[in-house]
């Protein structure tokens, strides 16, 4: 069990983002082997920040500085370390007060953190990270206990997960803990685990420990005597309206300076003791929440009633609520990304998409693989480079620098089409610190692909110290970009500068696609495939036709036409027809290959993923604890291309093609099954295997009375179907057969 809680922020100094990474120990003594893993392993994954602060307990802090300087795990770590980033010790007391930052490595003599001030932006982050908000979807709305009706509500208990975390959050409500205080009302057992963390630590300095009891929330409030008033502090877990401290202030006359809320986000903060105000604000919160929307009170009418939205009742203090029904989505032609079509006809059809099918070197994740000389070989696509290089190139540009060496084509096609840049050197970025800039030069940094975008964040980073002052322009020939909250910060990031004007960012090309994983589809149905109890169970012409797929899956890459997919019948391929609704409109269908198509439809998924709740038209791929979105089952007969149902197949979620839990949607996913199997050897039947596939991977789940009827119809089908009929009944109905294959 991991016992430091670890976050990674940034704040503004002298109008420069200042990186952070915190490590807060929530023991009352330091262990030493985990915490230096710990550290390794954050220095290793992520990018070296301007400084590392360790928060300790007052009596801990010597120690811990003693062993960053002298165990040798820890001077290794830190070894590895450039010289901007500072690592500091800050200890507070029993008080929750801060002693002097001692600082142990890195150049700056003192530390520019101070902890007060950055509790309310690390612990919105927190809340927000562990799923506080709690959202309806359009069919539903809550009923809190104060009466109102709201489509959004805070639930503390989902924020409180780990020991560490709950410490945490305990340290910032020690300044709360006035001297004279003997007992803590809550108002949810949830905040007993809260209290237990501030009793350790009071009991670390030897002070005594804090008496807690549950009011109940709304429900008990009135009821209870609270009893010791003088001596006690309330802990409300989190408003959005301060209602419930009115409510202990006018009616149970409680101090309203001893009604603390450990997370608020509302209007009248400022009249209530707050721990976290959640509340987004550019220069102290810039990762906090916007306002909950507008609730109603009943007496007054309810917007969401009227709209026919029902209520769902949050009963107890700890609003306990019923999971809703799964909600199926269609897909229409306004869901996918903007320009997706526009996009794909410059760059489909030529051989530059692939996907990762085999075994990959270590550390290469790349799962959407973009071939960046088969584009500069596509007139299309060359015709926007060219376009972008020429109106964004700076004339005074003095280096051109490559974010690695895959870019150097990238920058000879640069180069050849603007003159200007025909006497700029080309850097590579081991050799940044040799950079010598003037105050009229410019510096372009290139790189032909991104997903993550880490090497750009990087080389902006190195490039503070040695180009503080020039203009910066970055180009990127094709940016993979998932839409996600995170990824949408690395444009601005990058452009971020305390200079007159922002930096460039160019992006000439961007592909909406998720985010890049180490195992998928393929390598889960190689790993299946391969395993010898599930040979023993192939029939005739299955054998060979499997033998032939892992042939297949052992290639590190693979897209083109009959390579991703897995066909039903040899004689009539996996195909797309003309008129699918994402496919360009004047382009040949034929062209597109397999991993063209799984694009698209992997763009199409993860815009519906990272959709904004209201956009138009309605509809967002959302699975959670309280939210299940599906891929309507009535998809794979609207989009009938066998191309485009098996790239649906492979580019869902497990979660999203879980039609368990509901037995209409099963029954319709079936019937689907149960058609093409039967359609096997026609066309229209071409990607039959697919779906049993995505059965027997777990991608695809039926209830057991489907299944029992999915291998009913496999009885009289090929060989093929025929064998994974079988191992459907051996593994998923009678579970005879155990197979451990799973993403």
């Amino acid at each position: 069990m991991n016992t430091a809680f670890i976050d990674h922020l940034e704040i503004r100094k002298s109008g420069r983002v200042h990186s952070i990474s915190l490590f807060y120990l929530a023991k009352h003594e330091i262990e030493a082997a985990q915490l230096s893993s710990v550290l390794g392993d954050a220095i290793e994954n992520r990018l070296a920040p301007d400084e590392i602060v360790f928060l300790v307990r007052s009596f801990l802090q010597d120690d811990l500085v003693s062993l960053l300087k002298t165990d040798s795990k820890f001077v290794t770590a830190l070894r590895h370390l450039p010289p901007y980033t500072t690592v500091s010790v800050i200890a507070f007391d029993d008080k929750g007060s801060e002693l002097p930052p001692i600082v142990v490595a890195g150049t700056a003599k003192h530390s520019a953190v101070r902890i007060g001030p950055l509790k309310r932006q690390i612990l919105s982050r927190l809340f927000i990270r562990n799923n506080g908000f709690v959202e309806a979807t359009d069919a539903y709305h809550f009923r809190n206990p104060s009466g109102r009706h709201t489509r959004k509500f805070m639930r503390a208990s989902n924020v409180l997960v780990s020991q560490a975390e709950v410490s945490f959050l305990a340290f910032c409500i020690l300044d709360r803990i006035f001297e004279e205080c003997r007992y803590v009302y809550v108002d949810t057992p949830t905040l007993f685990s809260v209290v237990g963390a501030i009793n350790d630590i009071l009991h670390s300095f030897k002070r005594a420990p804090l008496y807690a009891h549950n009011f109940r929330s709304y429900e008990g409030a009135l009821n209870e005597p609270f009893r010791e008033n003088i001596h006690s502090l309330t802990l409300i877990s989190a408003s959005s309206s301060g209602s419930l401290a009115e409510l202990l202030t006018t009616r149970k006359k409680l101090d309203p300076n001893k009604i603390v809320h450990l997370f608020f986000l509302g209007p009248r903060h400022e009249e209530y003791q707050i721990v976290a105000n959640l509340e987004r604000d550019q220069r102290e919160n810039p990762e906090g929440a916007d306002r909950l929307p507008p609730s109603f009170r009943e007496s007054e009418g309810c917007k969401l009633c009227d709209d026919g939205s029902s209520a769902v009742e949050l009963r107890g203090d700890q609003f306990h609520i019923a999971t809703p029904d799964t909600e199926p989505l269609i897909i229409l032609q306004n869901h996918g990304p903007k320009g997706l079509r526009d996009t794909m006809a410059r760059i489909a059809g030529n051989g530059a998409t692939s996907v990762s099918i085999g075994p990959r070197p270590k550390g290469d994740n790349t799962e959407y693989y973009i071939d960046f000389q088969k584009l500069l070989e596509t007139p299309a696509y060359v015709e926007r480079l060219n376009y972008f290089a020429v109106k964004c190139a700076p004339a005074n540009t003095k280096y051109i620098l490559s974010a690695d060496k895959q870019s150097l084509p990238l920058i000879d096609h640069i180069q050849s089409i603007c003159p200007q840049l025909a006497s700029a050197s080309i850097v590579d970025v081991s050799d940044i610190e040799s950079l010598r800039v003037g105050a009229t030069d410019a510096i372009m940094v290139v790189a032909n692909v991104i997903e993550s975008g880490r090497s750009l964040m990087e080389l902006s980073q190195a490039l503070r110290s040695v180009a503080e002052k020039t203009p910066l322009t970055y180009f990127v020939g094709l940016e993979k970009d998932s839409q996600s909250k995170a990824r949408g910060k690395l444009s601005t990031n990058l452009t971020l500068t305390a200079n007159p004007a922002s930096h460039a960012y160019v992006a000439v090309e961007r592909l909406v696609l998720p985010k890049s994983r180490s195992m998928n589809s393929w390598s889960q149905e190689r790993d299946f495939w391969s395993n010898p109890r599930v040979k023993l169970h192939l029939i005739g012409a299955a054998r060979e036709i499997i033998q032939a797929r892992l042939s297949v899956l052992g290639n590190a890459r693979a897209g083109a036409k009959g390579t991703l997919f897995l066909n039903a019948d040899v004689t009539h391929p996996i195909s797309l027809m003309p008129g699918w609704v994402f496919w360009p409109e004047k382009s040949d269908p034929d062209i597109c290959s397999d991993s063209d198509a799984f694009y698209i439809v992997s763009g199409v998924l993860q815009s519906l993923r990272e959709r904004e709740r209201g956009s138009l038209p309605p509809g967002k791929l959302l699975n959670d604890w309280l939210n299940h979105t599906l891929v309507d089952p009535e998809n794979f007969n609207r989009f009938n291309d066998t191309m485009i149902q098996a790239g649906l197949l492979r580019a869902a979620t497990p979660a999203e093609l879980n039609f368990a839990n509901s037995e209409k949607i099963s029954q319709e996913m079936r019937r689907i099954v149960c058609h093409l199997v039967d359609a096997h050897a026609s066309p229209r039947g071409a990607a039959a295997a697919e779906f049993l596939l995505a059965v027997l991977l777990g991608r695809l789940t039926l209830q057991t009375a489907d299944l029992k009827k999915v291998v009913e119809h496999c009885g009289s089908a090929s060989d093929l179907l025929q064998s994974m009929g079988v191992l459907i009944d051996l593994v998923l109905v009678s579970k005879k057969l155990s197979v451990s294959s799973t993403i």
